[in-house]
């Protein structure tokens, strides 16, 4: 964006006045200058308006980009992730080309859900993430049916990745159908833009000191387990919940994991009450006697087995965990079902075999 400046200042001919003219004269410039800027502050301090300053960085946490409608997320932390084997042998997706190499860039994101059953999301991915690669990596993966909108909007430039369709409707309240959009200091959120204008307007409430959640937020949630979890996980059951003995009395869950040699995690179960919390880790201790009747993938049948459970006041805490040789034989049926999911020929061929 061209800017203005707000001085121009040209150099004076060389050598056409003496030394003493032209400081004599650079010390009245400057004087005048300082004078005036003196008289705009203090006549901006008496109509009680402070000093003019740019917007205030935004969050680098993507949990601070989740709108207050959000019902579910699941957050990793690629950094920690790079560090564990098992983790990043389960999130390797096979990825070529631009988005490899921004891939490489992010250092977090966070999947947002709006509601359950799962049928939208949206993601906030912060990171070293230039927005010039990002955009054109955008517009290559649609072959040419994109169009990138740069905007003006409550102080920030935000530039957005449209549609055709869309890109004309940047400034009338038609609905958007999805697009990406880069926030300053490599903050990119991608979904459908009813959920991403929401993110957007939370990330930039959190620099004004606005948390935008409650006691019942769903950030509040996550913090049930430690924040520091590789991976985190925390969503709302719906209001209907049915007469399931385990999900009767269950409000929220929020799970961390880790897994470097082994696997680690714990889970919060947010019950509407003691009583609740009572009756739902009794009925998991009943379902785990019969897991292995209908758990068929061993590893998943191993960590049930060990789980701890104990009710604590409202909450069911659980803590599971799963060596490595178990760890490493669950993830490669993880494996070969991810990408069953992502090319199901290359499914086909595993099952063929």
């Amino acid at each position: 964006m061209t800017r203005t400046p707000l001085f121009v200042v040209h150099a004076p001919p060389v050598a056409t006045r003496s030394f003493l003219r032209r400081g004599v004269g650079a010390v009245v410039a400057a004087a005048f200058l300082a004078a005036s800027l003196w008289l705009l502050h203090q006549h901006a301090r008496n109509r009680g308006v402070g000093p003019t300053v740019g917007p205030r960085p935004l969050p680098t946490d993507p949990w601070a980009y989740l709108p207050s409608t959000a019902r579910g997320a699941l957050s990793v932390d690629v950094a920690r992730l790079r560090g564990s084997p098992a983790l990043r042998r389960l999130f390797a997706v096979a990825a070529s080309g631009c988005e490899q190499s921004l891939a490489r860039g992010v250092r977090s994101f966070v999947i947002v859900v709006p509601g359950l059953p799962v049928e939208d999301f949206a993601i906030a991915a912060v990171g070293d993430l230039p927005r010039d690669a990002l955009t054109a990596c955008a517009i290559e993966h649609a072959h040419g049916h994109s169009e990138v909108v740069h905007e003006a909007y409550r102080g920030y430039d935000l530039t957005r990745v449209l549609s055709p369709r869309d890109a004309g409707n940047v400034a009338n309240t038609r609905p958007r159908s999805a697009e990406i959009v880069y926030l300053p200091g490599g903050v990119v959120l991608v979904g459908s833009s009813s959920i991403v204008q929401g993110m957007v307007d939370r990330g930039i409430a959190a620099t004004q000191g606005a948390r935008g959640d409650t006691v019942d937020g769903l950030s509040a949630l996550r913090h049930r387990v430690p924040p520091t979890r590789t991976l985190q996980a925390a969503a709302w059951m719906p209001d209907d919940r049915g007469n399931d003995p385990i999900e009767a009395h269950v409000r929220g869950v929020a799970v961390g994991l880790d897994a470097d040699d082994m696997l680690d995690g714990e889970a919060v179960l947010l019950c509407d009450d003691t009583t609740g919390a009572d009756q739902t880790a009794q009925a998991m201790e009943t379902a785990r006697a019969h897991a292995g009747e209908s758990v068929t993938v061993a590893g998943l049948r191993e960590m049930i087995a060990g789980a701890a459970i104990a009710p604590r006041g409202s909450e069911v805490h659980v803590r599971f965990s799963l060596g490595a040789r178990a760890l490493d034989g669950m993830l490669t049926d993880a494996d070969g079902w991810i990408r069953g999911v992502l090319d199901p020929s290359e499914g086909q061929g595993d099952r063929d075999h």
